[in-house]
C-alpha cells in the first residue's frame, strides 16, 4: 500500500510532552501517517517495528479506530526513530486509558533472543528462562495470594533479601497468578517510577472502580523513588479500586525511615488506614537443602541448554555447598556456565568473573557486526559501566552524553559514539528506545567493583 500524501503538522502537535490527562487529537491517524511518511517508512515496516498487525495500523491511519494501546505502541516506535535524528516527538499523551494498565504500571516480561541478548541476561527474571520452582517459593506465592484476596481494603508488604534471592521473580509469579484468576479480574504490574505523574492522582490512570489492584515497586529503597512512593500513598484515599495491595522489594528495609518525613506516608506506615499484617518479610532461599539445590541446578541447566541450542552435558557437575547458594542467582549462574562449557566454579568472585568474561565475548561479536574496531572493546566495557552506573539511558542521545564523560570515549568522533550506543541498545534494550543497565544486579555491581579497583574515574 502506497504512503499517503504528506500532512502538515502544526507545532502544537509536535510538543514533546503534554499533561497525562490530555486526549489524543482527532486527527491522530493523519499525524502518525505524516510522521511515518517523513521518515520514509512503509506501513509494513512500522507495523512490524511496533509489534502490531498491519491491518490495525491501516485502520488507525485511515481513522477507522483509535485504540489507545495501538496508538501508544506506534508512537513509541516512531518517537524512537525521530529521537535518533534529534527530531521532536509526535503528539501522544502519557496515559492510554483508565482501566487496564496506565503508562506507569507494566509487567517486565520479554522473550530471550539469542541474536541480541547476552548470556548473562538468561539469568534475568523478566525473561523467565527457568520455570518458577521451589517448595518455599510456591508456599510464598500461596501466602501472597491469600494476602491479596482477603483482609483489608488496603495493605502493603516489604519483601527484603540480598541480590540474587529471587524477589523480582516471586513478584512476577504473583502477578501472573492474579491475572489467571477467572472469578476476579485484577490490575497488576510493576511501577515505572519515572512515569508516575507527580502533579496528578496517579491511581486514576491505572485503577478501575470495584476492580482490585496489585502494584509492585522493585528497588524501592532507591532514594529517587521516595517521592514517588509518598505520592502514591498520599493519594490512596482517592484510589477507586476495591482493594489495593502494595508490594515493595529491596535488599533491606532501612530506606523506610525516609518515608516518615512525609505526613501521609507516615500515617500509612503507622497503620491508618492500612492494615500491616506481616508488614516486613525476609525472603527465604529458593533451595535450602542439598536435594533442592541440585534440582534447581538441573532444572536451570536444561532450560539454558534449550535456549542456547546446545546439548545438555552428559555429566552434569555442580558444587553447591555454602551460604552463597542460598541465593538462587548463583545456583543458576553455575548452571549457565556449565551450559556454556565452563568447568565448575564455586566462589562468588570466580562465578562473576566468568560471567563477565562471557559478556565481553558477546560485546566483541556485536562490535564486529557493527564494524567497530576491536581496539574499542575496553571503551565499550567502560560504556557499559557508565550506563549501568547511570541506571540506564533514555535513548541514544542520552547515552552519548554519558560517554562524553568517560575516559576512553570522550574524544571519539560522534559516529563512533553513535555505534557504541547502538551496540549497547542491541545488547541491553530498555523501555522504548532506552538502554538498560547490565543485569543481573550482582554482575553489574561486580563490573563496578572492577572499575573502582582500577581507579576509574566516576562517570
Amino acid at each position: 500500500m502506497s504512503s499517503p500524501a504528506r500532512v502538515k503538522v502544526s507545532q502544537a502537535q509536535v510538543k514533546r510532552r503534554l499533561p497525562a490527562t490530555a486526549a489524543f487529537p482527532k486527527n491522530v491517524g493523519k499525524i502518525i501517517a505524516a510522521a511515518r511518511d517523513e521518515l520514509g517508512m512503509k506501513q509494513a515496516e512500522l507495523a512490524k517495528g511496533s509489534g502490531i498487525e498491519l491491518r490495525s495500523l491501516q485502520n488507525l491511519e485511515n481513522e477507522k479506530h483509535r485504540n489507545p494501546l495501538t496508538i501508544r505502541a506506534v508512537a513509541d516506535f516512531l518517537n524512537a526513530r525521530r529521537r535518533e535524528r534529534d527530531w521532536p516527538e509526535i503528539l501522544v499523551p502519557e496515559d492510554t486509558g483508565p482501566v487496564k494498565a496506565g503508562n506507569w504500571l507494566t509487567l517486565p516480561e520479554r522473550a530471550w533472543d539469542p541474536k541480541f541478548c547476552g548470556p548473562a541476561s538468561l539469568l534475568n527474571a523478566e525473561f523467565e528462562v527457568v520455570t518458577f520452582h521451589g517448595k518455599e517459593r510456591e508456599e510464598e506465592v500461596a501466602q501472597l495470594m491469600h494476602w491479596c484476596r482477603s483482609g483489608a481494603s488496603v495493605s502493603l508488604r516489604v519483601y527484603k533479601g540480598s541480590a540474587g534471592m529471587g524477589k523480582t521473580r516471586l513478584a512476577l509469579e504473583l502477578c501472573r497468578c492474579l491475572r489467571r484468576l477467572k472469578q476476579e479480574l485484577w490490575t497488576v504490574g510493576f511501577v515505572e517510577a519515572d512515569r508516575v505523574p507527580l502533579t496528578l492522582n496517579p491511581w486514576l490512570a491505572v485503577c478501575a472502580r470495584n476492580r482490585p489492584v496489585l502494584i509492585v515497586l522493585d528497588y524501592a529503597g532507591e532514594k529517587e523513588k521516595t517521592p514517588v512512593i509518598c505520592h502514591l500513598l498520599r493519594h490512596l484515599p482517592q484510589c477507586p479500586a476495591s482493594r489495593v495491595r502494595l508490594l515493595f522489594l529491596d535488599r533491606d528495609d532501612l530506606w523506610l525511615g525516609r518515608l516518615y518525613d512525609d505526613k501521609a506516608a507516615r500515617a500509612v506506615l503507622n497503620g491508618s488506614p492500612v492494615v500491616r499484617d506481616e508488614f516486613r518479610v525476609e525472603l527465604k532461599p529458593v533451595a535450602a537443602t542439598k536435594a533442592e539445590r541440585e534440582f534447581s541446578f538441573v532444572t536451570a541447566i536444561h532450560s539454558f541448554c534449550g535456549r542456547l541450542g546446545v546439548p545438555v552435558p552428559e555429566t552434569i557437575k555442580s558444587k553447591l555447598a555454602g551460604e552463597l547458594f542460598n541465593q538462587v542467582l548463583f545456583i543458576h549462574s553455575q548452571a549457565l556456565l556449565g551450559a556454556l562449557g565452563t568447568k565448575v566454579v564455586t566462589g562468588e568472585q570466580q562465578i562473576l568473573r566468568h560471567l563477565l568474561h562471557r559478556e565481553r565475548e558477546y560485546w566483541s561479536r556485536m562490535a564486529d557486526a557493527l564494524n567497530l574496531d576491536r581496539q574499542l572493546l575496553p571503551a565499550i566495557e567502560e560504556a557499559v559501566y557508565a550506563v549501568s552506573l547511570n541506571n540506564g539511558a533514555a535513548n541514544i542521545a542520552a547515552a552519548k552524553k554519558i560517554f562524553r564523560k568517560t575516559d576512553l570515549l570522550r574524544d571519539q568522533p560522534d559516529v563512533v559514539l553513535h555505534r557504541v550506543a547502538m551496540l549497547l541498545r542491541e545488547c541491553y534494550p530498555g523501555r522504548g528506545p532506552g538502554i538498560a543497565p547490565l543485569q543481573p544486579d550482582r554482575l553489574r555491581d561486580f563490573l563496578a567493583e572492577e572499575f573502582l579497583g582500577r581507579g576509574a574515574a566516576g562517570v
